[in-house]
C-alpha cells in the first residue's frame, strides 16, 4: 500500500514536469514581445515640401536605398523645428489736434498721455511697475494744450510726487479701440531730427518686455557711445568691442529714445514702421528701449552692465548710446 502511494507521487511529480518543461515552452513563446529589428533613423524631405520633414525609421538596407533614390534626405533624425516667429503687434496713434504747445520735444505723431486729475499713467523704467503719477503743468515736463484737455509727452522722467527726472515715465493709455493720443500736426524737437514737412511713425510695432528678440528686425539705430552688457553674443549682431562684461558699439548696440525711434549717424529718425518701437501691459503703452539695467538716483545715474540688453521702458535720465537720450 505504501509502495502504490509512492509510485503514484513519482508518476503524477514526473508528469507535472514535462508538461512545464514541454508544455509552457510554446505558451511563453507565443506570449513573448520580440524586439523589433534595429532601424536606422532617417530625416525625410518631401520634394517641394521641406516644412513637412520627418523621421523615418528604415532598417539598415532599405535606408542606404532611400537614401540614394532621395538626394534631400539625410541620415539621422530630422533635427527640431524652430519656434514659430512671434505674432507681430502694433500700436497705432489717434491724432490729437493741438492748441499750445509747452516744451520743444513734440514731433507730429509724438505719443502723448492724458492729464487726468492732475495725473498721468507711469511706469518704472527697470521694473515695468504701474502706477499713477503726479503731473503739474508748468514744472513736471513738457505738455500740450487740446481742445478736449491737457496732455503730457509719453516717455518724459517722472517722480512719482511730480518732481522731473524721477525713475518712472509717463505711459500713454490704450484707448478702447487700441490706439493711443500722439499729435496731429508737425512740432519741434531736440531729441533727433525729421526732415520738415515729415512726420514720425503713426504705426510702430510692439515689442515683448524683457525679452532680448525683436518683433520684426534687428536694430540699426546709431549711437556714439559703446555700451557694457552681460549679453554675449549680441542679439542685433553688434560690434564687440571688449570684456568679460561685453562691450559694443556700432549701429545696432542699443536704444533709449523718447520716441522709441531708430535713429541714423545724423540723428535723423527713421520714419518706418519697424524702426519705431513701444510696449504695453496692463492697458497702459511707453517707448521702448533696448538696453541694459540702469540706476537713475543717485544722479547722473549709471548703467549696469552686468544686466542682459533686452526690452524695458525708456530711461530718459541716461545717455546710454545715444549722446541725447
Amino acid at each position: 500500500m505504501r509502495l502504490s502511494s509512492a509510485s503514484t507521487l513519482l508518476r503524477i511529480g514526473a508528469a507535472s514536469v514535462i508538461a512545464l518543461l514541454v508544455g509552457s515552452g510554446p505558451a511563453e513563446s507565443h506570449g513573448r514581445r520580440r524586439a523589433p529589428p534595429p532601424c536606422t533613423p532617417v530625416c525625410h524631405v518631401p520634394h517641394g515640401n521641406p516644412e513637412n520633414a520627418h523621421t523615418l525609421c528604415l532598417p539598415c538596407g532599405a535606408a542606404r536605398a532611400h537614401l540614394r533614390r532621395h538626394r534631400d534626405d539625410t541620415a539621422g533624425e530630422c533635427p527640431p523645428l524652430p519656434p514659430p516667429p512671434p505674432e507681430v503687434a502694433y500700436s497705432t496713434c489717434a491724432p490729437v489736434t493741438v492748441a499750445t504747445f509747452h516744451g520743444d520735444v513734440f514731433h507730429g505723431n509724438s505719443r502723448l498721455a492724458r492729464i487726468e486729475e492732475g495725473h498721468v499713467p507711469c511706469r518704472h523704467v527697470e521694473t515695468a511697475e504701474a502706477a499713477m503719477c503726479v503731473f503739474t503743468t508748468g514744472s513736471s515736463g513738457d505738455w500740450v494744450e487740446a481742445a478736449d484737455g491737457a496732455y503730457a509727452k509719453t516717455g518724459l522722467a517722472i517722480a512719482p510726487t511730480g518732481e522731473p527726472g524721477g525713475e518712472w515715465v509717463v505711459a500713454a493709455r490704450v484707448n478702447a479701440d487700441g490706439t493711443v493720443p500722439c499729435v496731429a500736426s508737425v512740432g519741434q524737437d531736440t531729441y533727433g531730427h525729421v526732415t520738415p514737412g515729415e512726420e514720425l511713425a503713426a504705426t510702430c510695432v510692439l515689442e515683448s518686455m524683457l525679452q532680448d528678440f525683436n518683433t520684426l528686425s534687428p536694430l540699426i539705430n546709431f549711437g556714439q557711445v559703446s555700451v557694457c552688457t552681460s549679453s554675449n553674443p549680441h542679439p542685433d549682431g553688434a560690434a564687440l568691442v571688449e570684456g568679460t562684461t561685453w562691450c559694443y558699439e556700432g549701429p545696432g548696440t542699443a536704444l533709449n529714445d523718447i520716441n522709441g525711434t531708430e535713429r541714423d549717424e545724423l540723428e535723423t529718425y527713421y520714419l518706418d514702421t519697424e524702426r519705431c518701437h513701444y510696449a504695453r501691459s496692463g492697458g497702459f503703452e511707453v517707448p521702448a528701449a533696448k538696453r541694459p539695467a540702469t540706476r537713475s538716483l543717485p544722479a547722473p545715474g549709471q548703467v549696469i552692465p552686468t544686466s542682459p540688453l533686452v526690452w524695458r521702458p525708456v530711461n530718459n535720465n541716461l545717455h546710454i548710446f545715444n549722446t541725447i537720450p
